[in-house]
């Protein structure tokens, strides 16, 4: 889509998909994981200000939580966090 300025900003279209594990090692102490991918980016083009040019971003996401749940009752639940982010990025 061109704005007035005749500059073009289209997002990428992509997918978000996971696992998850979770396990527990005692009635108050379990632990979880979880394998996320998402597909993200953007297309970016000119072809008046500046004679024209195009620019395209992909970026992928892989990442990583690992959570740490502790139950302190049966309705309250603690849970420490923590996740790897890895970034494969392509630019054309």
């Amino acid at each position: 889509m061109f704005n007035e300025a005749g500059l073009s900003d289209k997002s990428r279209k992509g997918i978000h998909l996971g696992l998850t594990a979770d396990t527990r090692f005692s009635e108050r102490f379990g632990v979880g994981a979880e394998l996320l991918y998402s597909q993200q980016g953007d297309n970016r083009s000119d072809g008046i200000l500046t004679g024209g040019f195009q620019n395209e971003f992909k970026i992928d996401y892989i990442t990583i939580p690992i959570l740490a749940k502790l139950i302190l009752a049966n309705d309250l639940i603690y849970i420490l966090a923590y996740s790897l982010v890895l970034l494969l990025m392509h630019n054309k």
